[in-house]
């Protein structure tokens, strides 16, 4: 009997020291700043823990009011190694979001210091252009009428055409958005979070990106504004870049007077320059001569001689193409209609890109 007695006294104190540790528990729950993915109506947040195997939840208290006086709340789904995962639904574009994380051990809970995000938009301007934010970094699409013109070496282009530019042919197009300027360091850095340029700055153009790397970056903007955004298939390309419905015909890409639109060779002193900052062609598109050479959806091949609309080029081939020549090239390959080609995963700190997305 003595010897039952001393039991139970006995497993009341572990019990009561189990439930002191449980307590402490409590007041150690850490956790580093979550990720945040955010889109234009919706994020989802994830992270992890730490000192709490016995958590029973996370939940986690947002609202657009920095007090959080009356936040609303999700819980999260716990996975394995500590962490914890939700979406939180409808919400409002371009909007900053308060938020922060209660942790649940199940004898108490503890919240976490407050964090923000905000959601992406994507909208139409009074001009009809396209305006994205993504990871509060906005940038352009201008909008391009189709229409159709002649692609290739045509008569402006005189004996700086090459075989590759022949014959010339027609080519109808839909119409699509064209990015004003070439992908940014700024942009790049705010979808991929790193940045592979050799020439740093933030308004310059992103390079040393491969056609691979392209189609990832592509990726991962579309999630986080819910569009279809892709390379320039090169006829589209080309018809930004002669001007659209709106062309006069130039060589370049918005004159026949290259150094008043394009960094190249001769004035460039060997480097990149910020987006913008040479004059824009006829549909207000600035760099689609030099700066950096641009890659299109496109594999390389010879053209036929017979009208096309909306093409996609070869449907196989071993080289994707480039245009628009770059800061270390001659102004013979800043032309609009000269064409270049690499593999899709060669990396050059000259070769960058621009966004297209259909209407």
């Amino acid at each position: 009997m003595k010897k039952n007695i001393m039991l139970i006294v006995f497993a009341l104190l572990l019990l009561g020291g189990c439930k002191k540790d449980e307590e402490v528990y409590v007041s150690r729950v850490q956790t580093e700043t979550p990720d945040v993915t955010p889109s234009t109506n919706r994020a989802t947040i994830s992270g992890t823990y730490r000192y709490a195997s016995r958590l029973k939840s996370v939940v986690i208290a947002y609202g657009k009011d920095a007090s959080l006086s009356s936040p609303q709340k999700v819980t999260a789904e716990l996975g394995y190694g500590f962490s914890y995962s939700v979406t939180i639904n409808d919400l409002e574009p371009s909007t900053k979001y308060y938020y922060y994380c209660i942790f649940d051990t199940g004898y108490g809970a503890t919240e976490s210091e407050q964090w923000s995000f905000t959601t992406n938009s994507v909208v139409t301007d009074a001009d009809g252009n396209m305006v994205a934010t993504v990871n509060d970094v906005t940038f352009k699409m201008i909008k391009v009428e189709g229409g159709t013109f002649t692609m290739g070496g045509t008569s402006e282009q005189g004996d700086d055409a090459e075989s590759d530019e022949k014959p010339t042919h027609s080519v109808t197009l839909s119409d699509y958005y064209i990015g004003k300027f070439e992908v940014t360091q700024e942009l790049w850095k705010a979808v991929m979070g790193s940045n592979p340029s050799h020439f740093k700055g933030n308004n310059l153009p992103v390079e040393e990106v491969s056609w691979d790397d392209c189609q990832t970056f592509i990726r991962k903007l579309n999630t986080l504004t819910g569009k279809n955004f892709r390379l320039p298939t090169e006829a589209e390309w080309e018809y930004a870049a002669r001007g659209g419905n709106k062309s006069r015909g130039y060589k370049y890409s918005g004159s026949n007077s290259i150094g008043d639109v394009a960094w190249y060779k001769d004035n460039s002193w060997s480097e990149t320059h910020a987006v913008g900052t040479k004059s824009p062609n006829e549909l207000g598109i600035y760099d689609m001569s030099g700066n950096v050479y641009e890659w299109c959806q496109d594999w390389y091949g010879s053209y036929g001689s017979g009208s096309q609309t909306n093409p996609q080029g070869p449907s196989f081939g071993s080289d994707r193409v480039r245009r628009g020549g770059g800061w270390r090239y001659n102004a013979q390959y800043c032309r609009v209609s000269n064409r270049h080609n690499y593999a899709p995963d060669s990396r050059y700190n000259y070769l960058g890109f621009r966004l297209v997305v259909s209407q």
